[in-house]
């Protein structure tokens, strides 16, 4: 447990705490936490699920990435104590729903779909490839 005690904790005070999220992560406090299908199971993963939270992004993949930072940060106060048992029922709907939208992590974003003119004026979906962030 850190020196902080039972207190819920922000995303942005786990996002600049590596020794304690490690120490959460690790096999003893119940190894690595799931956000949908994404293994977080090292500081640097943690902190780009943080570094990708956008949550003031209108996008589907911010809204997820969003929720994927927040979900993060309270299994994180879960483990280092926090009272969470009033919303274990909210923590698994959040999980569900990353799932639903197959949640891949904060390095793979979503593709766009773009719609062309072409030249005799239909409208053509245009595939825009998925790029990775960093």
């Amino acid at each position: 447990m850190t020196s902080t005690g039972n207190c819920p904790l922000t995303p942005g005070y786990w996002k600049n705490h590596g020794t304690e999220v490690t120490n959460l992560l690790s096999a003893a406090k119940g190894g690595a936490i799931y956000l949908g299908t994404y293994k977080v199971d090292t500081y640097a993963k943690a902190k780009a699920v943080f570094d990708a939270m956008n949550c003031g992004s209108s996008t589907s993949q911010g809204a997820a990435g969003c929720l994927a930072g927040h979900l993060l940060a309270t299994e994180l106060n879960q483990r280092n104590g926090a009272a969470t048992s009033c919303i274990v029922s909210s923590i698994s709907a959040a999980d569900a729903f990353l799932v639903s939208v197959n949640y891949q992590g904060p390095t793979v974003r979503a593709v766009f779909i773009k719609v062309d003119r072409s030249r005799d004026g239909t409208r053509r979906p245009k595939r825009r490839p998925a790029r990775r962030l960093g």
